[in-house]
């Protein structure tokens, strides 16, 4: 460490040029440049202090941190936290580097050729150190920055659209010439405080962030592109698509022991793993004839290895199909995954009280004990005990719904594959336009050579089975809310949500889910595509795939602070959630979308229209969707010819 961070020694002026302002906004000073990390901002749980101590040529950890405050408090940062860590990007990507981590409550002053506070404290922050011999990155980061940027839905402006897609297909061409590894590109508005300050900012999720690629090369260019249209840019660190995770599965909702299965509901494959939300009830006909009751979710929701391996060379599953005929594939509701945790967290319930009331470890008294010796403490085992009944009621519920028998909804009909769409005419002729109008430049010295981005499939279909009962009436469970037409929910519970409307038929883009983890969300909808990266995903056959975005809002109808786990704020959707149906948010509740991953750095979910789902199952069905009829009280389509076994 110390031989690599050997140039601290070197002079205040060749410090200022090896310091860096990185990230959003301007918002984070490191030293040395390359020790910028991309958002989101996180530490490590790995301990820092014995490493300083030996590092430290006199001094201990306290001692430095008092110095550090100091410097920081005399140049007024209004040091809200300053600490030596492992420095991480995300939860999960903890970096080997060693950070003094300076969180300033205070903004780094605007004047732009004079040494600001920021710099200032942070040359102090070097020489201290220096004197110790302790050589580590520096970095001040704006409070505000390590809360999260917020995130916005860019406004419905037709200049936006044609911007957007000469943006895209140049930074894609640049990607692709400089070998970046990236996952998803959008253009919404961000800001470290408000909707007012908020630009429209090119962010691009990659595994890679913090790579010397992105850090020193792309960042630049990348930003220089972007800048030629008026936008900020921003690369965050994701290296997937939030919610395509089983392993990320927490406690959902415990409601799902009935006959009847609502939207939103848990739903998995019986004996496998993981957990996603029923959408909701679909009804076919073939020729006429009315075929019953089908759920739909996602395909990666229901799908195992058996199904990937029969969808390999992106193929659909048909009807007519040998794993859909014999109905071999049984999904269940709850999920097994879901039956599992509701057990585990039941009896960790009933166990924790048992250890109170009759077996404490701690050498204190029982509460059983302790309302002998205090009858006035009597009501506190009271209520443990009628705490306790309530929790053994709960386990019988759930050992009576244990077995596959009684939980199976049904058996997978059809599902899509990981397949794409083509994308419309319309806007094949908006890509077009745009391509012919990106011209070579310094940082773009070749012609655009980008494919149009096809629509992502991903729904499934399950023949519902008797007794299980699926129906479109709008789940309860929406928050209290305060009356009148500016209410952030305008969904009514108990209505039935049997239409479907595309985007030229809604007024406004508020839309609204019911997921199995985190219940009704409600967001709005980004006007631009999101453009997604189908070969490090998973392949769908196409490098380049798109979709829609939803901006997440909190149930005031305010948009989320940040997404941050630990500080237990939501996002619009997280494990489990995924497959669940996208609402417009009015009191008829039209389908609108079919949700399938999210990013919760930025509260942000994606999903495919479904009247692009529609066609796609219409076509390898053979069949008719005759409810959700659109919104003129038609079909939803003509289904493609074909046959149904």
């Amino acid at each position: 460490m110390a031989s690599k961070r050997g140039f601290m020694s070197r002079s205040d002026e060749q410090f200022g040029d090896e310091a860096d302002y990185g990230t959003v906004h301007r918002a984070v000073y490191t030293w040395p440049k390359e020790s910028t990390l991309a958002l989101p901002f996180a530490f490590s749980q790995r301990d820092a202090h014995d490493v300083i101590t030996s590092m430290s040529a006199g001094g201990n950890v306290n001692y430095h941190l008092d110095r550090i405050r100091q410097i920081a408090v005399a140049y007024e940062l209004a040091p809200a936290q300053v600490q030596f860590a492992y420095r991480s990007t995300g939860r999960h990507n903890s970096t080997d580097e060693l950070y003094l981590s300076v969180l300033a409550g205070r903004r780094r002053s605007p004047e732009a050729n004079a040494k600001t506070d920021w710099e200032n404290a942070l040359l102090d922050f070097r020489r201290h150190l220096k004197e110790f011999d302790v050589h580590i990155n520096i970095e001040i980061v704006d409070s505000r920055a390590a809360r999260g940027p917020l995130t916005f839905a860019l406004p419905d402006k037709p200049d936006h659209t044609m911007a957007w897609e000469k943006t895209y297909i140049e930074l894609l061409e640049i990607l692709r010439e400089a070998g970046g590894h990236w996952i998803t590109m959008d253009l919404f508005l961000r800001s470290l405080d408000s909707r007012e300050s908020a630009r429209p900012t090119v962010c691009i999720t990659t595994p890679d962030a913090n790579t010397r690629l992105w850090r020193e090369d792309l960042s630049q260019t990348l930003w220089r592109a972007a800048a030629r249209k008026k936008f900020d840019f921003e690369f965050i660190f994701s290296n997937k698509l939030d919610c395509m995770n089983d392993s990320q599965i927490s406690m959902g909702d415990m409601s799902g022991l009935t006959t009847l299965v609502e939207m939103g509901a848990s739903c998995g494959v019986k004996g496998e793993k993981g957990s996603g939300s029923v959408g909701g009830l679909i009804k076919l006909s073939y020729e006429g004839k009315d075929l019953g009751d089908f759920m739909i979710t996602n395909h990666h929701v229901l799908s195992t290895a058996a199904i990937e391996e029969a969808c390999t060379g992106q193929h659909a599953l048909p009807p007519q199909h040998d794993i859909t005929r014999k109905k071999t594939h049984v999904i269940v509701s709850p999920s097994d995954t879901d039956m599992d945790i509701m057990r585990k967290f039941i009896q960790g319930h009933l166990d924790d009280l048992d250890r109170h009331l009759r077996h404490p470890s701690d050498g204190r008294p029982s509460r059983v004990d302790m309302a002998e010796m205090d009858p006035s403490k009597a009501v506190f085992l009271q209520t443990s005990l009628a705490l306790e009944q309530l929790f053994i009621q709960r386990k019988r519920e759930l050992e009576e719904w244990l077995p596959h028998s009684k939980r199976i909804l049904g058996t997978l009909f059809a599902t899509s594959g990981r397949r794409t769409m083509p994308a419309t005419a319309k806007e094949l002729e908006i890509y077009r336009r745009a391509s012919d109008e990106v011209n070579p430049h310094e940082d773009f010295p070749y012609e655009a050579d980008i494919q149009a981005p096809d629509w992502i499939m991903d729904w499934s279909l399950t023949k519902v089975q008797s007794p299980r009962i699926l129906d479109n009436e709008v789940p309860g469970g929406l928050p209290d809310m305060k009356p009148g037409p500016d209410r952030p929910f305008l969904i009514v519970p108990g209505s039935d949500a049997t239409v479907h409307r595309t985007f030229d038929q809604i007024t406004t883009k508020r839309f609204a889910k019911k997921g199995r983890s985190t219940g009704w969300t409600n967001g709005v909808m980004n006007q631009v595509v999101t453009v997604v990266n189908g070969t490090i995903l998973s392949t769908y056959g196409k490098a380049l795939v798109r979709c829609w975005s939803v901006v997440g809002l909190d149930p005031e109808g305010q948009q989320y602070i940040h997404a941050n786990k630990d500080l237990n704020l939501r996002t619009i959707c997280e494990p489990g959630d995924l497959g669940s149906v996208l609402f417009w948010n009015n009191d008829a509740a039209p389908w609108v979308g079919l949700m399938f991953a999210a990013q919760s750095t930025m509260s942000v979910g994606y999903f495919t229209p479904l009247a692009h789902i529609f066609r796609d199952i219409q076509a390898v069905t053979g069949c008719t969707i005759t409810s959700p009829t659109n919104w003129e009280g038609q079909l939803s389509g003509s289904p493609v010819q074909g046959s149904r076994a």
